[in-house]
């Protein structure tokens, strides 16, 4: 499907939250050269602290 949308690279983050949910946040590109690791572990981090973000923002806890 990605690849419909000239989307050929890229990486998902995945993630474990409160009560259970889980969630992933991916980055993509429309280049389909290799993501380099230290590419890699700035959007793991950035999707990390946006996900923080959001848990704190959000009562999940009326998701159940």
């Amino acid at each position: 499907m990605t690849k419909k949308f000239g989307l050929n690279a890229g990486v998902t983050v995945p993630f474990r939250g409160q009560a259970g949910i889980f969630s992933t946040m991916s980055f993509v590109q429309k280049e389909a050269s290799e993501l380099k690791d230290f590419e890699i572990n700035h959007l793991q981090f950035a999707a990390w602290l946006f996900h923080v973000k959001v848990e704190n923002t959000l009562d999940c806890n009326d998701w159940e």
